[in-house]
């Protein structure tokens, strides 16, 4: 009797000893720590290969970062590429940048160097030896400083991998490592953007070094599998236990390898596939004929036009489309509003650094879907950053040079004899005032401030009241929830042949640009560092 008790007792032991390592401490940080100096972020990536988007629709308040991405890349020898026709959504971007900048935005700017359009190989290269790779930090920080850019994100696809190295994994650390020194030296910051495939971990990136030098790193999560096999973009959870490409798995795996939560940004997919096939008449899977990248709005036409029938995956907790007439069949996977805000709400639980949209050109910026411009980017502000509703911009803001704050305190402003600077810890925090205190201290001007503040705090005239809208609620640390198994004739999606795994798309099913004769670049371009075509 007493020994079977004891077994009894062992075995309970070791099921919570179990539960323990399976679901371990630090994929949740306690309460105090998680809300202490916690504030989400929305990262908004723009495509420079979108030569008709209109940068004058963006709005202040609505991103909290901005991303420049597939505009300049490196080459073999470690000189900056130009990776399309001409360099237009250069001076927009920057042009958004002044425009945001007056209107008292506090968001930042940065430069993503490589993108879709980057070969592997020649990030290989060009950081595969030490020379090389102090050529690429200086080319890098020299054209940011210049361009007046706020920080860089570092987006290769992907190192060790696509015609790599081994060492690629290791020479990423290096690259990071050296950027941070010489960025943080100018108060730029620096993110990374990774891919999402567990195995990425093991061939492409350190994780506990990334975490040391980098502000965030992106999570794209629209790379989970072959453009040419049809599934759904960006799962937010699996379909069964032996399901690895979702967010949740993508998460906890970079977490368990020492990734700070915090520092994790999802980037939601603003594009949807859609997918051709013929149904065999003596039955079998379907055989893919075509396939075919769309923006969200496009998608949405195509569904509305053609009667498509629109389901919802209850276990991955995304959307789908489709249409069959005879033997033919068409399948459309995409995120609508709700999936996006399931995503929101997921970060918001597990006390992640915040979402992405990759990218916000792709996104109903016109409003023709009568949900108002940028719908998915609004519907995840509203969830994540409620309180910049209540912010009015319409408020002229005035610059404040950097070196204007010397010390905490009420500081006189050179420019102006009978106005002052309120400081603390080295920076403003309103504007400047008409009214000279008698503690007032009078400054020496600067002769040349490295930067400026745009000071947003007196814009702020409208105190939040209850918010009506629904808002998820922020749960206590618990195991990562169960996994939710759908009907198998709803959810899954359909079989079809060839069955090849093959990361990368062909160019023949990347999205159609519109041709333009070529154009020498412009000498603003290249006057610092030399930008090369090939």
């Amino acid at each position: 009797m007493n020994s079977v008790v004891t077994r009894r007792l062992l075995l309970l032991l070791l099921g919570l000893v179990s539960g323990v390592v399976a679901y371990p401490a630090q994929f949740y940080l306690p309460d105090e720590e998680q809300d202490q100096g916690y504030q989400t972020k929305v990262v908004c990536f723009v495509s420079a290969s979108n030569e008709d988007y209109d940068y004058a629709n963006l709005s202040p308040g609505m991103c909290t970062h901005f991303i420049l991405i597939d505009l300049i890349g490196l080459n073999a020898e470690g000189r900056l590429l130009l990776l399309q026709r001409s360099s237009r959504a250069l001076s927009l971007f920057l042009d958004l940048r002044r425009r945001l900048l007056e209107l008292g935005d506090t968001a930042s700017f940065m430069l993503a160097i490589g993108g879709v359009n980057q070969k592997s190989t020649h990030f290989s290269q060009a950081i595969s030896e030490p020379t090389k790779l102090y050529t690429v930090v200086d080319n890098i920080v020299s054209f940011v400083t210049k361009h007046g850019f706020d920080g860089v994100d570092i987006a290769w696809f992907y190192p060790g991998q696509f015609g790599g190295r081994a060492c690629d994994k290791g020479n990423l650390v290096v690259l990071l490592q050296e950027l941070q020194l010489r960025l943080r030296a100018c108060a730029m910051g620096l993110s990374v953007t990774v891919g999402v495939d567990p195995k990425d971990i093991d061939i492409s990136y350190d994780v506990p070094k990334i975490d040391e030098y980098v502000d965030f790193v992106n999570f794209l999560t629209g790379d989970y599998h072959d453009p040419r096999k049809p599934s759904h973009v960006s799962p937010l959870y699996p379909c069964d236990t032996k399901d690895r490409l979702n967010i949740q798995y993508s998460v906890k795996t970079y977490i368990q390898a020492g990734l700070n939560p915090q520092k994790i940004v999802i980037l939601l997919s603003t594009y949807a596939y859609l997918y051709t096939m013929k149904i065999p008449a003596k039955g079998g899977q379907a055989i893919l004929k075509n396939v075919q990248k769309l923006s969200k709005l496009s998608a949405q036409e195509i569904i509305e036009r053609e009667n498509f029938l629109i389901s919802w995956d209850d276990a991955r907790f995304v959307p789908y489309a489709s249409w069959t007439q005879g033997t033919n069949k068409k399948w459309i996977t995409f995120n609508d509003l709700e999936s996006h805000r399931k995503k929101a709400a997921f970060v918001l639980d597990h006390q992640l650094g915040g979402i992405g949209a990759f990218s916000i050109d792709q996104d109903d910026y016109q409003g023709y879907a009568n949900l108002g411009p940028y719908p998915f980017l609004w519907a995840v502000v509203d969830i994540l950053r409620p309180e910049s509703k209540y912010i009015d911009f319409s408020v002229p803001v005035q610059l404040v040079p950097a070196d204007a704050c010397p010390y905490s305190g009420n500081v006189s402003d050179p420019s102006c004899p009978n106005c002052f600077i309120e400081c603390q810890a080295g920076a403003p925090l309103a504007a400047p005032s008409r009214t000279v205190p008698g503690a007032a201290v009078p400054k020496e001007p600067s002769t040349t401030p490295p930067r400026m503040y745009a000071i947003s705090q007196h814009r702020v005239n409208v105190q939040p009241g209850p918010d009506p809208r629904p808002r998820p609620q922020r749960l206590a640390p618990r195991p990562w929830p169960p996994v939710r198994r759908p009907a198998r004739s709803q959810a899954q999606p359909p079989a079809v042949q060839p069955n090849q795994e093959q990361r990368q798309p062909p160019k023949s099913l990347r999205p159609r640009r519109r041709r333009r004769p070529w154009r020498p670049l412009s000498v603003n371009l290249v006057n610092v560092i030399s930008v090369s075509k090939n």
